[in-house]
C-alpha cells in the first residue's frame, strides 16, 4: 500500500513539474519589418510583448535587398508584417501580390502619410527615373516611384506608429491597453523632437543645407521649411557627380558662406570631402536612419537617438 501511495505521489509529481513550463511560456505574435524605423517603433510600442524581427541585415542597403529562404519563412509565419511600400521593397509587393504571403496581416506604411515624388532640384544629377516636380502626392500602387525615406520627419513618424499601434491591437487584442498606453508616451517624444527641429530652423541665421551626397532626408527638411540643394535625388544609385554638379555645390557653399556640408551615413564622404576641401565647410554625417551598423544596435543607438545626433548637426549647418 505504501508502495502505490508513493508511486502515485510520484507520478502526480512528475506530471505537475511537466506542465509548469507550459504555465510559463509566452505567447508572443510574430512581427517582421523590413528596415529599422518601423522594427524600432515596434520595439517602443510593444517592448518585450512580441517577437520582432529586421530583415534587413545590420549594415545593409535597402535599396540592394532580396530575401533569403529563412526570411521567406520568417514572413509566412508572420502575425503582422510591415513594409513602407516603396521602389526598393519591390520583392515584398510581388510576394504580396501572389500566393506566397495570401492571409498575412499586412501593414504599408507609404498609406498612412502623405508621399512626396522624389525631386530633382537645381544643381542635382538627374535620377534616372524622370521625376522633375516636388508636388505632394497620396501613394497608391500604381503611382510613379515617390521617396521612400517617409520617416525622417518626426510628424510622420507619429502617423505611422499610431499605424502600428491599431494593427498591433488588431493582431493581439489581449495586450491593446499595453499599446496603446506605450504608443501615447512615445508620440509625444516624437512631437517634442518635431518641436525641437522646427525650432531650430525658426531660430537660425540661414536657411539653406548643402548635401554632398544622396538626399534621403526631404520629409524632414520640408517639414523643418529649409531650402536644400545636393548632388542626387534620395533613391539614386549613382555615387559620381558630374564635374558641372560638383563646381555648384561648391559655389553654392562659398556665395552663401555655408560652415557645413553633408553626407550620409553609409557614405563614403568622397563628395562632401571634396567641397570641403575647397570651401573649409565642415563635412558632417547626418543619418538617414533606415539601418544601424552591429556596432550601433550592440551600443542601444534608436531612431530617437539618431534624430537627436541630426537635430545637433542641423543646428550646426544654420548657425
Amino acid at each position: 500500500m505504501k508502495k502505490i501511495i508513493l508511486i502515485t505521489i510520484g507520478l502526480i509529481l512528475l506530471c505537475t513539474g511537466c506542465s509548469m513550463p507550459n504555465q510559463t511560456v509566452e505567447n508572443k505574435i510574430n512581427v517582421v519589418c523590413t528596415v529599422f524605423p518601423q522594427y524600432d517603433f515596434v520595439r517602443e510600442i510593444a517592448k518585450d510583448r512580441v517577437n520582432v524581427q529586421m530583415l534587413l541585415p545590420p549594415g545593409g542597403e535597402a535599396h540592394s535587398y532580396e530575401p533569403s529562404p529563412k526570411d521567406i519563412i520568417a514572413l509566412k509565419e508572420a502575425d503582422l508584417f510591415i513594409a513602407i511600400g516603396g521602389e526598393s521593397e519591390h520583392w515584398a509587393m510581388h510576394l504580396l501580390e501572389g500566393s506566397e504571403l495570401k492571409g498575412t496581416p499586412t501593414l504599408l506604411l507609404a498609406d498612412v502619410v502623405t508621399t512626396y515624388a522624389e525631386e530633382v532640384t537645381e544643381g542635382m544629377e538627374g535620377s534616372g527615373h524622370g521625376h522633375e516636380h516636388s508636388e505632394k502626392c497620396e501613394h497608391d500602387e500604381h503611382e510613379a516611384e515617390f521617396d521612400e525615406h517617409i520617416w525622417t520627419a518626426p510628424q510622420n513618424a507619429v502617423l505611422m506608429c499610431r499605424a502600428i499601434s491599431r494593427a498591433l491591437c488588431d493582431a493581439d487584442p489581449d495586450n491593446s491597453e499595453f499599446y496603446q498606453n506605450n504608443t501615447d508616451v512615445y508620440c509625444n517624444r516624437l512631437t517634442d523632437l518635431d518641436s525641437e527641429f522646427k525650432k531650430a530652423a525658426a531660430d537660425a541665421k540661414r536657411n539653406t543645407v548643402i548635401f554632398g551626397d544622396r538626399f534621403p532626408m526631404r520629409y524632414l527638411i520640408e517639414a523643418m521649411g529649409l531650402q536644400y540643394y545636393a548632388a542626387f535625388p534620395g533613391c539614386s544609385s549613382k555615387t559620381e557627380p558630374s564635374a558641372k554638379t560638383l563646381a555648384f555645390l561648391t559655389d553654392k557653399v562659398k556665395n552663401d558662406n555655408i560652415p557645413v556640408v553633408f553626407y550620409m551615413d553609409y557614405s563614403d564622404a568622397r563628395i562632401a570631402d571634396a567641397i570641403s576641401r575647397e570651401t573649409h565647410a565642415k563635412a558632417i554625417r547626418l543619418y538617414s536612419c533606415h539601418n544601424l551598423s552591429k556596432e550601433d544596435l550592440s551600443e542601444g543607438e534608436t531612431y530617437l537617438s539618431l534624430m537627436q545626433k541630426n537635430l545637433s548637426a542641423l543646428k550646426e549647418a544654420l548657425n
